[in-house]
């Protein structure tokens, strides 16, 4: 942290007044203090424990109040800011307070992009795959799950807007009304296909898909 040093000198001789001269040194102590970004929903319950950890000398300190300052509001949904700091070293931790409307299934009514069938000039016939139903989507408090794939939010930017990545891709995820949008990243403008193409789900207890 930053101390204080305070130097008397004696210009006029050691009798006379002395001039006090001060120096802030920024003094290293052997502290690391580790953030853990939460997204947690409407209603739950978050720990500080949850948020961050301080070690110094290798040892992890006790949760005290004044470690960490600012507000979560956990009865609104909204991105708040966080910061933890201890003997002048500071970081900061953002809490995402998401809806509850957002929980529950998601259902589509897309296929996986069929491959049409063909003979060729010697006689080989592809008779082609016909698309197949894409799976659920799946929002709870353990984490998202597309098509079966296990998703891993990087990012939340407002209430109805994240960065997740899954099956190897990042996608935004937009919601309004219960309806999710997935568009995928694709800053190399390569072509969709199943495994990176846009997808929209519906809240299965709002609508009949």
């Amino acid at each position: 942290g930053v101390q204080i040093v305070r130097i008397a000198l004696y210009v006029d001789g050691p009798d006379a007044e002395p001039t006090i001269v001060e120096y802030e040194v920024l003094v290293f102590a052997n502290v690391e203090i580790k953030v853990f970004d939460k997204v947690v929903f409407v209603g739950d319950t978050l720990y500080p424990s949850d948020l961050f950890t301080i070690t110094e000398n290798g040892q992890v300190l006790p949760f005290d109040a004044s470690m960490i300052s600012g507000k979560v509001d956990l009865f609104t949904a909204g991105k708040y800011v966080l910061t933890v700091q201890y003997k002048g070293i500071s970081q900061t931790v953002t809490v995402s307070v998401l809806d509850r409307s957002l929980l529950g299934t998601y259902k589509t009514s897309l296929t996986t992009i069929p491959k049409e069938g063909f003979e060729d000039e010697e006689g080989y016939v592809d008779e082609g795959v016909a698309g197949k139903a894409i799976g659920d989507m799946i929002i709870s408090r353990e984490g998202i799950i597309v098509d079966g794939k296990i998703a891993t939010i990087l990012a939340v930017t407002d209430v109805n807007h994240m960065q997740i990545v899954f099956g190897g891709y990042e996608y935004t995820l937009t919601y309004e009304d219960g309806i999710v949008v997935l568009i995928p990243l694709n800053p190399y403008k390569l072509s969709y296909s199943d495994s990176m193409r846009a997808l929209v789900y519906f809240n299965a207890n709002a609508y009949d898909v």
